[in-house]
């Protein structure tokens, strides 16, 4: 059986001792099943964790299966909310990969606007003008950070770039690097020459569920193929 994306990085995560998943709290079990009822959504699991299956990350949404995740945070659940209603935005808008990577984050930044706006519509003071400015930088420099991944992977593919800003994240969740090293290490700028170098060799691997053949049927790498 294959496991979905959200599938397997729960079994990784499990085996290093750590289980994400909690019992899905109330109010997200809620808000999941107020959507449920409008024909506009398309949805699946509702997956509610403690710790993020990514670095830094707090939800995501899986437009196929229609799955989502969400990090519960017990001492700010509208926090949670937000982040729930951004990735249910994305389900309505049936949200498809752009072409470029500026194109994939101007419309995420139209997702938190969809989100803010279901908000409103449900009567949930959820995004108030401060809130809302600070998710649009945050994607705006999401959108910066994952330019900077692209340009790593040589590549201008919005699901490579995506793809290689996961596993520059996991690089940095493993070696303990906080924010700003991480920056500097997407730029290459960092004072230690060892942090710079361990950016640009990031585990290329970590790219192949999104990696195409462009021309032809394809066929078998041989002695290339990767296990």
């Amino acid at each position: 059986m294959t496991l979905s994306l959200f599938e397997a990085r729960i079994r990784r995560l499990r085996e290093t001792g750590v289980d994400p998943v909690i019992a899905t709290p109330i109010p997200l079990a809620d808000l999941w099943e107020r959507a449920r009822s409008d024909s506009a959504y398309r949805l699946g699991r509702l997956i509610a964790v403690r710790t993020p299956l990514w670095w830094r990350a707090g939800a995501a949404h899986d437009l196929d299966s229609g799955d989502a995740w969400v990090r519960w945070y017990p001492d700010a659940p509208e926090r949670s909310l937000r982040n729930l209603l951004h990735e249910l935005a994305h389900n309505r808008r049936k949200t498809q990969l752009p072409a470029t990577v500026a194109d994939d984050w101007r419309d995420e930044l139209e997702t938190w606007l969809e989100a803010a706006a279901i908000a409103a519509a449900w009567g949930l003071d959820l995004f108030p003008a401060d809130i809302l400015d600070e998710l649009c930088s945050l994607t705006e420099q999401l959108r910066v950070e994952h330019q900077a991944a692209a340009e790593l992977a040589g590549t201008t593919d919005p699901r490579l770039a995506r793809a290689a800003h996961i596993a520059l994240c996991d690089l940095a969740e493993a070696r303990g690097w906080d924010g700003a090293t991480f920056e500097d290490a997407l730029y290459g700028v960092h004072r230690d020459a060892a942090v710079n170098d361990a950016a640009v060799g990031f585990d290329r691997t970590a790219l192949r569920s999104v990696w195409s053949i462009g021309h032809g049927t394809g066929g078998p790498f041989g002695a290339f193929q990767i296990a």
